[in-house]
């Protein structure tokens, strides 16, 4: 009984932890180049869009639509994995590897957005192109939801297999 409720719960408690992670720094840019710090950009910002305190004045960060196609995901996966516990563990493979595509996505395509942001303001800077990997680099809150996304995959895995061997007839030679 208490291995059923587990793992009618697992999934979407960890599904509601990523989104969570969206309250977290997904990305910090580095502004040392040009003498300012960094400024942590929360998962929520990038979802949603918003202006960052830290980042210089007048930046404002346009919701990037494969963060928002990620928290999406996330949010209905909740749903369907709490919905429909016969094809949770289906689900669960599908909706964390969704997810976690879209989160790589976006990633790259923020990356891009917030370099040219730097870039752009740094131009006194020489070969400022150069120090790209310098200038943005992934967060907290980024890494925890995607730990949070291959633990829901890896779950729905187990489950798949568990599924599977119960449901596989019983010769005298598996006994």
């Amino acid at each position: 009984m208490i291995k059923k409720v587990s793992g009618r719960v697992a999934v979407p408690v960890l599904l509601l932890l990523a989104l969570g992670c969206f309250r977290l720094p997904f990305l910090t840019v580095s502004w040392e180049a040009v003498g300012e710090g960094t400024a942590d950009i929360l998962g929520w910002y990038l979802a949603f869009g918003g202006a960052p305190h830290a980042l210089t004045p007048g930046t404002f960060i346009p919701l990037q639509p494969a963060a928002l196609a990620t928290f999406v995901v996330i949010a209905a996966g909740v749903a369907v994995t709490a919905a429909w516990p016969r094809r949770r563990w289906w689900a669960a493979v599908l909706v964390g590897a969704t997810a976690a595509t879209l989160l790589a996505f976006s990633y790259v395509t923020t990356r891009q957005f917030l370099v040219d942001t730097v870039v752009d303001y740094a131009i006194p800077i020489r070969n400022a192109e150069l120090m790209i990997g310098k200038l943005v680099w992934l967060s907290t809150g980024y890494w925890l939801t995607l730990a949070l996304l291959v633990a829901v995959i890896g779950l729905g895995v187990l489950g798949i297999v568990g599924e599977y061997r119960a449901a596989r007839p019983r010769t005298p030679a598996t006994r």
